[in-house]
């Protein structure tokens, strides 16, 4: 029957869509050239069902890992941005059911291989031994899904963990009020036309 099935696919594609929406407004904000803050970002999550949230252990799993992969250097880091804050929000409100499952046991894997590997836990561990655990990681989730840029992975539920948590990490970051002001750079549209760049001294140009 039509009518059912087009009822049924709403109600399983009702979460991917407010998830996108949600997603797709802290981006706006970055668009706009101010990004997220903490603030925003709880009032985003007002008008989000929460379900459920991760437990402590995961959540310094989570911090340690977004410190490696954006670090705090000239310009804020992924703590200073409040990204850890980002992605468990996301975990939370608008994750499925079965991205929240992999993505929890993906966090307690990683905590695992060091404490095998270095014993003590992954957030206790020194930032060089965490880099390389989390590569490590990267390394063994292989990819083969079609989802080629940041944002198509973000919306894909195929994607594996590590791969998952880099790129909610630095889409939280480029997005947040720090990421957006301070790391990246703002030319004005139209602009002035330069036909003499150095490349080398322009780093924006990489696509994540």
């Amino acid at each position: 029957m039509p009518g059912l099935r087009e009822s049924r696919a709403g109600v399983n594609e009702a979460p991917a869509v407010r998830r996108r929406a949600a997603l797709a407004r802290l981006a706006a904000l970055a668009a706009a050239g101010s990004g997220w803050t903490l603030e925003s970002l709880a009032q985003t999550l007002a008008a989000q069902p929460r379900r459920q949230s991760l437990e402590t252990r995961a959540r310094r799993t989570l911090a340690a890992a977004a410190d490696v992969i954006v670090p705090r250097t000239e310009t804020p880091g992924a703590l200073q941005a409040g990204v850890p804050q980002f992605v468990a929000a996301v975990y939370a409100s608008w994750m499925t059911d079965g991205e929240r499952e992999r993505f929890a046991a993906g966090l307690a894997a990683l905590d695992a291989r060091a404490r095998a590997a270095q014993r003590r836990s992954y957030a206790s561990c020194r930032a060089a031994e965490r880099a390389g655990l989390l590569r490590t990681a990267i390394a063994a989730d292989a990819y083969a899904g079609a989802a080629a840029s940041l944002s198509q992975r973000i919306a894909a539920s195929d994607v594996p963990f590590a791969l998952r948590l880099r790129d909610l990490v630095v889409f939280g970051y480029f997005t947040s009020e720090a990421g957006a002001n301070r790391a990246l750079r703002y030319m004005a549209a139209p602009g002035r036309y330069d036909g003499d760049v150095p490349m080398r001294d322009w780093p924006y140009q990489t696509v994540i």
